[in-house]
């Protein structure tokens, strides 16, 4: 007799105490969970542009190369947006974000 009602109550507490839905629950979890996500995304892509300008050197003579006089140094600079401001240039990779290589960096400056 004591095995029969444990089924019973395991049966029960199963499904009957499971609110009928639509199945919207999952969905919402995924949702509420890619909305928290969104901050976490932007503070990670605002410390690596801000650690990507304090690191040492200029990026445009690194591109330009060591025999690259200033007149090149300054058009991979303009080509690479760094003579802008930095609000700038963070609007400006965050929006129109540029695959960028020493090569077409380079292919540009005479």
């Amino acid at each position: 007799m004591l095995i029969p009602a444990l089924h019973c109550l395991c049966a029960a507490g199963s499904r009957a105490h499971r609110p009928e839905g639509n199945g919207l629950g999952p969905i919402r979890i995924a949702a509420k969970r890619l909305l928290g996500a969104i901050p976490s995304l932007a503070g990670v892509v605002v410390v690596t542009f801000l650690l990507s300008h304090a690191l040492p050197g200029d990026p445009a003579v690194l591109f330009a190369g060591p025999a690259a006089n200033a007149d090149s140094v300054a058009q991979v600079r303009a080509h690479l947006g760094l003579d802008r401001s930095l609000p700038v240039q963070f609007l400006g990779r965050v929006f129109a974000p540029k695959t960028l290589s020493p090569r077409s960096v380079c292919a540009g400056v005479t």
